[in-house]
């Protein structure tokens, strides 16, 4: 009778090859996996940006004009730099007015867009259906690629104004409450004012060879009705809302999100921000478009409900020194009447 041969079975070496080979297939299917992830976050945050613009069309369809930027003081000029028009308004924000074109009704139903009586020291809109309603989360308003923590401190109101029609000073104005986190729910898109609204300086030394910026009035600013036929540049031209990502570090000790209850337009004077996607040193990150998370982009929604990306980069930020440089392509991109034609190609992806 023959014996039986013991069942043969992989030796250490095998074995530790066969790791070895599993290890390799992962590491070159893990980056295709992350890149595929990433273009579908990317393509949800195209599509976020586009259904925005369309809801600011919507509303122009039934109001005859496009949302205002955000409900601050009456008038805007009072904004001067002691701020004695703060308390004047609501400041709900423009994203806020479009909740009933994203089918958000119920939450639209809970805001009180006409309170006028805010507190300095407080969150700047009043009520408590309204702060409820700041706490909810808005799906269409957040980037799938930002996936970081939410920031030490919230903005309870960030706007960048059109300061002071008499000296034509230019300012941004935003509070908040350093270390405090007050729940409200973040949002990555924030309405365009252009460079600096239509307030501001027309010849202003701070800004490369001294540039127009009120020629760059954007689409949108405190209290605007602004109709399609005044965008006179094209709506294919012209940008109405942009990406941001927060991440303002205040004295490099707490990092800022966005609400979008309040959070108002923001200027494209200071750019858009270069280098990592959120930054850690920059102080006043929180004025700068910035991706959330993209590889390389910003992604801007258009007038015409298009949505392109563009690149960050050292040209784009402030104080250019050549006309026609990317920051000047940029400010033409967010000014809806300034009659400027440029190859916008260039900072697009």
């Amino acid at each position: 009778m023959k014996k039986s041969r013991p069942r043969s079975a992989f030796t250490l070496i095998e074995l530790l090859v066969v790791i070895a080979i599993i290890a390799i297939l992962i590491g070159l299917l893990l980056p295709a996996v992350q890149k595929v992830r990433e273009a579908a976050a990317r393509m949800q945050c195209s599509n976020n940006l586009k259904q925005i613009a369309l809801g600011a069309h919507n509303y122009e369809s039934a109001n005859l004009v496009l949302p205002p930027g955000y409900l601050g003081s009456m008038p805007d000029a009072n904004h001067g730099s002691g701020g004695t028009g703060l308390q004047a308004g609501s400041h709900i924000s423009n994203l806020a007015m479009i909740l009933p074109q994203l089918e958000q009704d119920n939450v639209f139903r809970l805001l009180d867009p006409n309170t006028t009586n805010i507190s300095v020291v407080g969150p700047f809109f009043s009520g408590t259906s309204s702060w409820n309603a700041g706490q909810a989360r808005i799906k269409t308003f957040v980037c799938p690629s930002d996936g970081r923590a939410p920031g030490v401190s919230t903005f309870a109101a960030l706007y960048t104004h059109d300061l002071n029609s008499t000296n034509g000073a230019i300012g941004v104005v935003a509070w908040r409450w350093p270390n405090t986190q007050f729940n409200l729910a973040k949002t990555n898109y924030v309405a365009l004012m252009g460079a600096c609204g239509p307030l501001a300086s027309t010849a202003s030394i701070a800004d490369g060879p001294g540039a127009n910026l009120r020629g760059y009035a954007g689409i949108f600013g405190n209290r605007s009705k602004t109709p399609l036929v005044a965008i006179t540049d094209g709506t294919s031209n012209t940008m109405m809302y942009g990406e941001v990502a927060g991440g303002w570090i205040a004295a490099q000790t707490e990092t800022i999100d966005y609400a979008w209850i309040n959070t108002g337009h923001m200027m494209t004077k200071f750019g858009i921000a270069p280098g990592a996607n959120i930054p850690t040193t920059q102080v006043g990150s929180g004025y700068q478009f910035l991706k959330s998370g993209h590889t390389g982009i910003v992604q801007f929604g258009f007038a015409d409900g298009s949505v392109r990306g563009v690149r960050p980069g050292a040209t784009l930020t402030r104080n250019p020194t050549t006309p026609g440089s990317d920051w000047f392509v940029l400010q033409a991109m967010s000014g809806m009447a300034d009659g400027e034609v440029y190859n916008i190609s260039q900072l697009s992806n």
